[in-house]
Formats: C-alpha cells, sequence, structure tokens
C-alpha cells in the first residue's frame, strides 16, 4: 500500500471514529435498536478500514515473541518455574501447569509495576494530559487503557507484552449485524 492510501485511510478511520464518537454521546444510555442501526454502520465501516490497514502492516505472530515475551518476564522477577505459555486450540495462547499445583498455592506473582493499570496511564507524562481533557476517557477506563496501548511505542516498557496481544476478539462488539440482531430479545 502506498503512503498516499494509507495517509487516506487513516484520515477515513479518523473521521469515522469521530463520527461514531459524537453518535455515541447522543444515545439514550438504553439503546434502542433504531438507535443502534447507524451506530453499527460507522462501526462496521471503521473496521473495515482497519482490516485494510491490518492488510498493509501484517501483525507479528504472537507464538514468535514468546521467548522475547518469557525473557522480559525473567529480567522484571517474575517467576514462570511452574508454568509454560502454550497454545490451546480454539482458545489461543494460555498457562499451563508444568507440575501438579496444590490449590491453594499462589503460582504467579506479577509486580504492579509491571501491569497496565488506569493509575499508569494516569501517571503517564504524555498521555494523562489527554485524559484531563477528554470526557470519554475520563469516564470510561476501558477506553483509556485501549487508547493508551495504541499510543505505546516500539520502544514501550511493555512491547514484549503487547506484542503478544491477540488481534480478534470474540465479544459482541466483533459480532456482525445477524448475531447482534439474534441477541436483542435477550436484552
Amino acid at each position: 500500500m502506498d503512503k498516499k492510501k494509507k495517509r487516506q485511510l487513516l484520515q477515513n478511520h479518523d473521521d469515522s471514529i469521530a463520527q461514531l464518537y459524537q453518535e455515541c454521546k447522543s444515545v439514550n444510555e438504553i439503546i434502542k435498536w433504531s438507535q443502534f442501526e447507524p451506530i453499527y454502520e460507522k462501526l462496521q465501516k471503521v473496521i473495515d478500514i482497519e482490516k485494510e490497514l491490518l492488510k498493509a502492516n501484517p501483525v507479528c505472530n504472537r507464538e514468535e515473541n514468546l521467548n522475547v515475551f518469557i525473557d522480559w518476564l525473567h529480567s522484571n522477577g517474575i517467576d514462570t518455574s511452574s508454568f509454560e505459555i502454550s497454545s490451546f486450540e480454539n482458545y489461543g495462547l494460555g498457562l499451563k501447569a508444568t507440575r501438579t499445583l496444590p490449590s491453594e498455592e499462589c503460582f504467579l506473582t506479577v509486580p504492579l509495576s509491571m501491569i497496565i493499570t488506569t493509575d499508569t496511564i494516569m501517571n503517564s507524562s504524555s498521555f494523562s494530559p489527554l485524559i484531563d481533557k477528554d470526557p470519554l476517557l475520563r469516564s470510561m477506563p476501558n477506553v483509556a487503557l485501549a487508547l493508551f496501548l495504541l499510543h505505546e511505542r516500539p520502544q514501550s516498557k511493555w512491547q514484549p507484552y503487547i506484542n503478544i496481544l491477540p488481534t480478534d476478539f470474540n465479544t459482541p462488539l466483533y459480532f456482525n449485524y445477524d448475531q447482534l440482531n439474534r441477541l436483542k430479545s435477550s436484552a
């Protein structure tokens, strides 16, 4: 993909997200299906643009990055002697015990300094000013955390972790229109 096309896609992406944000700001707390449909169309446009951008910038294979991630864990004081990271069919990566673990045993401890939390992002000199200015980011910590991950650069302290994050999800945000329509009666 040439730079001009990529720049245009990124601009379309930004415009679509801005439209989606404006649309969501005006929706009642209890969303009616008629309100949802135009929002879904805008969300689908964002997802389509992201798919096009991913073709130009293929995501690295999570499993190829495991050794770097494990080295990163060790260099930050995380003991992995009781488990290994394995790929599970239909589920992706997960932890597998390497020995019998008593039910009361703590087999993994992660220092707070190695966890990306809302406190982490609020203490970020480059990111906290953005949160301070944006009511959506202040009121929705999950959105702020997601945006923080996007904001991180290759030299990030968390890059080995970011490189093994999944690239697709089986959550309602990624359901297609028919799947969401079937959920309508369950609300």
